[in-house]
């Protein structure tokens, strides 16, 4: 939703008076207009404010003026200087400062919206990453041995081979999955980006079961996005994912505990049990 920025001095300036005076009109009446051509020319006006392609009659139909001929409308406006001319060209004066927080907010929105869609592009990719490495390595039957693959045996009246025979050609090489893999990332303070391995994972896993830890590291880095001053260094990432897992472990614990040693007095702030 447009918007527009009316500065408080403006109702007692001198060119507001002049308007007035020029339109035969009250005060109020000229700050209308203005008013309403600036709200026009929100959608009509490139950021210098150029009415590019808009004549007398179009700016007078779009702040909807019907008291006097347009071209007398725009002759008050250029004569009391909130109007600029150029040529055939209609200029809004100074709309690059009357309307400073406008432009501000476009910039920002513009922002937001490359990093949030270059945030999800990120989290796709991770995505697919980490199927692509839970897959590689649940490729392999669990019928292995030494790193080769056994064939399973087909009915046959042949006696069983001897130890001594050699392994059959059939048998291939078994890679495992690479646990090195990127898994997730987390952006840091200094615009580089803490990489998380398939091994990490697993690891803090073990450590904090009760815990969705992809899920986890996603919202981290959800928060990293959206606090960029308050990213951790290289040094302390690694305590930051800790502290954050070990708490969602705790909560998630107490969570399933008794329900009445849990119920807390919280207009004292304290468990009811601390008398």
């Amino acid at each position: 939703m447009a918007w527009i920025s009316i500065h408080e001095q403006v109702k007692d300036h001198h060119k507001l008076r002049d308007l007035a005076k020029l339109l035969k009109s009250s005060r109020q009446e000229a700050l209308g207009i203005l008013v309403m051509l600036w709200l026009w020319g929100i959608n009509n006006a490139d950021r210098d404010g150029c009415l590019c392609g808009s004549d007398a009659r179009d700016i007078a139909d779009g702040i909807i003026y019907r008291a006097t001929a347009p071209e007398h409308l725009i002759e008050c406006l250029i004569k009391s200087k909130w109007l600029d001319q150029s040529g055939d060209q209609y200029i809004i004066h100074d709309w690059d400062i009357w309307q400073t927080e406008w432009f501000k907010a476009l910039d920002k929105r513009a922002e937001n919206t490359a990093r949030v869609r270059e945030y999800r592009a990120r989290q796709k990719q991770q995505s697919e990453n980490c199927k692509e490495s839970t897959s590689y390595g649940n490729d392999y039957s669990n019928d292995t041995k030494e790193g080769y693959v056994i064939p399973s045996p087909s009915p046959s009246d042949k006696p069983s081979p001897s130890p001594s025979d050699k392994p059959s050609k059939e048998k291939v090489i078994m890679h495992e999955a690479d646990e090195s893999a990127p898994c997730c990332t987390l952006s840091l303070n200094d615009g580089t980006e803490y990489t998380a391995t398939e091994s990490q994972v697993k690891k803090w896993k073990s450590l904090y079961p009760a815990v969705d830890v992809m899920q986890e590291l996603r919202n981290m880095q959800g928060w990293c996005d959206a606090n960029p001053a308050r990213r951790k260094t290289k040094a302390g990432i690694k305590r930051f994912i800790n502290a954050w897992l070990a708490k969602e472990q705790n909560e998630n614990s107490n969570a399933k505990a008794d329900p009445i040693l849990l119920k807390r007095d919280y207009s004292k702030g304290r468990s009811i049990f601390d008398d």
